[in-house]
């Protein structure tokens, strides 16, 4: 059985002239033949143990007879007498002095990758930053004079959901006439990543919520590429959302059963309690964003919510939860 690999060139010290016979799918399932041909490896090695085995010449023995390899195998030649005369192979402290060589060696590497990284080279990804500058600006998110305004600060209080998208919801307004449970569903989509769930049937009020957010999704998306973000309304709402916990969320926060609720999606019990403590947080990020509006209706509303879902085995004292 033979296998083509990829092998780098720097990879290859040399092609060996010695011919080691031996099936080789054979040596890695019995140990017996594998001990053999490390037998004749060392017998060939011992021939020349200073040197190892003789290795190809490519220009005499390959007859490649390119000018450029012919003056490359010189140069080598001339650099391995000289490592083999150099008194650094004989010094006692060799390894030491390899150690700190090498450390010096990567600090330089450090240096040289800091000011790079520093430099105008490194503005690759400034087209994009711009982009998505522009949009900052289009939603009024920053002054002209990129001072961060309201929803900027608003936007600062969300890390665990798309912070733009809740922005944008909270500043519309898609909280406040919603109850707490039906809060929590909307920000299920948010959290879910089960991007292979099936999406159980909604009731009217959560039909209105996904219809909502979908507005509101593809809206964000048409402002992204209108400023130059390489997206569109509809890859932004796929991106931005998934509705296949929505019931779930939405029962848990009505006290439903978690032996119950586990029936109503084909969602994994574990990725079911992860989502739930994920929605704790958002739940938390979207009243303390409440606050900074000085929404306190808002802010008792979230502060609520996350109080219905952190109940029985989710939020139990377990290491395999916690």
């Amino acid at each position: 059985i033979a296998e083509a690999l990829d092998i780098p060139s720097t990879d290859i010290a040399g092609i060996c002239k010695d011919l080691l016979q031996g099936n080789a799918s054979l040596a890695l399932r019995d140990p017996n033949v594998l001990q053999t041909m490390a037998g004749k490896l060392q017998t060939i090695w011992e021939k020349n143990p200073t040197e190892g085995p003789t290795v190809l010449n490519p220009h005499k023995d390959m007859k490649i007879g390119e000018f450029e390899l012919a003056d490359k195998l010189s140069q080598k030649d001339v650099f391995l007498t000289q490592m083999r005369t150099s008194k650094c192979c004989t010094c006692p402290k060799l390894q030491e002095q390899f150690r700190h060589s090498a450390t010096r060696d990567s600090i330089q590497q450090m240096m040289k990758d800091i000011k790079f990284n520093l430099s105008d080279d490194n503005l690759l990804l400034m087209p994009e930053f711009q982009s998505k500058l522009a949009v900052l600006h289009r939603l009024q998110y920053i002054t002209e004079d990129n001072i961060v305004e309201l929803k900027g600060r608003v936007a600062c209080e969300i890390n665990s959901v798309d912070e733009l998208f809740a922005t944008e919801l909270l500043f519309e307004n898609a909280f406040t006439e919603l109850e707490p449970p039906y809060c929590v569903a909307l920000l299920s989509c948010f959290v879910c990543q089960d991007k292979h769930a099936t999406e159980p049937e909604l009731n009217e009020e959560l039909e209105s919520i996904k219809a909502k957010l979908i507005g509101v999704g593809e809206s964000l998306g048409e402002v992204q590429r209108e400023c130059g973000v390489d997206t569109s309304s509809d890859c932004y709402v796929e991106k931005s959302l998934n509705f296949a916990l929505m019931q779930v969320a939405y029962e848990w926060a009505l006290g439903t059963p978690f032996v119950e609720v586990c029936q109503l999606t084909n969602i994994l019990e574990g990725s079911i309690v992860r989502n739930i403590t994920q929605l704790d947080q958002a739940c938390r990020e979207i009243r303390n964003a409440a606050r900074v509006v000085g929404d306190t209706d808002l802010y008792k509303k979230m502060e609520t919510a996350s109080e219905i879902i952190k109940r029985d085995i989710v939020f139990a004292a377990s290491l395999y939860v916690t």
